[in-house]
């Protein structure tokens, strides 16, 4: 009966660690985030695209750049844009852990609610890492915070 129980509970705990690796995420990238903000003292709203890159982890040495992509139309409409590249260019030695960052402004109307479903549940945002024309991460970014301070 103790051996039974004892496979029953082995088998448990292999399918409960099975189905955690459904949502694996580099080690790569922390900590992506959209947020939606307004500037103080104005009505001006801007999404605010950001994460952090652990460069310590990267599988290169070449330098590589960050973009953030919109996958999803409406998301699309509200800043006008499908694609958001860095200007700087970003090495494995440059640091543990490089913050990256890009605000657009909003300019089409949109409803609190659907934004965050799109971008928490939907997969509306993209952060990559890319080096000429090879992609060497692309992760979703799962985060969506509204801060009107």
């Amino acid at each position: 009966m103790k051996k039974l129980a004892l496979i029953i509970i082995t088998i448990f705990i292999v399918l409960v660690g099975c189905s955690n690796n459904n949502e694996e995420t580099s080690s790569v990238i922390e900590n992506g985030q959209v947020a939606l903000k307004k500037m103080e003292n104005t009505n001006i709203e801007y999404l605010q695209f950001s994460g952090n890159i652990k460069v310590t982890e990267l599988d290169t040495d070449q330098p590589f750049s960050v973009r953030f992509l919109v996958k999803d139309g409406e998301v699309e409409n509200i800043i006008k844009s499908t694609e958001i590249v860095l200007p700087e260019q970003y090495f494995r030695g440059n640091g543990e852990v490089v913050p990256v960052g890009e605000m657009r402004m909003v300019t089409g109307e949109y409803s609190v609610k659907e934004l965050e479903k799109k971008i928490e549940k939907e997969n509306a945002v993209y952060i990559e890492l890319f080096n000429d024309d090879e992609v060497l991460l692309s992760e979703p970014i799962k985060t969506f915070v509204q801060n009107n301070g």
